[in-house]
């Protein structure tokens, strides 16, 4: 899925936690191995992939911050 026509919501934003604004980032978990949610198609070493991913980019991109991932 596309986020390029997902726009940045500044209202919905100003709704996050203080800290979570100052910070600029959100930390993203999904179980991966699992499609459609989360799954490496192209092998671990590189990004995943599924829904669990689309969604998590379109929220970003709404509230205007990043996604952090971490194993």
């Amino acid at each position: 899925m596309s986020v390029r026509g997902i726009r940045t919501r500044l209202r919905i934003a100003a709704l996050l936690l203080a800290d979570a604004r100052k910070a600029g980032t959100l930390r993203v978990g999904s179980s991966i191995g699992f499609p459609p949610g989360a799954y490496y198609p192209n092998g671990q070493d590189k990004a995943p992939a599924g829904q669990d991913i689309d969604i998590a980019d379109a929220v970003v991109k709404v509230l205007a911050t990043t996604a952090r991932a971490s194993r």
